[in-house]
């Protein structure tokens, strides 16, 4: 997920993660808003899924900022707490 300005880059992403390292991506999507793309507090909802361990799910979001991170984060419901402290910390150790 991400903003608009980086649309064509979560769609490159997926395709990495999926043909290159064969990982199960799915870019979710909140109408009226283009698959992946998070607008101020509107973003896709139901992020978590249940079908799956905690520890094999991973949000990935594309964008400059803070704010639209949470907004997404806000709609995991279960472990949001957890989710976003993992990417913020995967996030330090990167570009630390």
């Amino acid at each position: 997920m991400g903003t608009v300005q980086f649309r064509t880059a979560i769609f490159e992403a997926s395709k990495i993660l999926s043909a290159d390292y064969s990982y199960t991506t799915i870019i979710p999507q909140a109408k009226p808003l283009s698959p992946g793309e998070v607008l101020g507090c509107t973003s896709p909802k139901n992020l978590y899924d249940e079908t799956l361990e905690a520890s094999d799910q991973c949000m990935l979001f594309i964008a400059d900022g803070r704010f639209h991170l949470e907004a997404g984060e806000k709609n995991c419901e279960e472990r949001s707490d957890e989710l976003l402290m993992h990417c913020f910390a995967v996030l330090d150790e990167l570009f630390s």
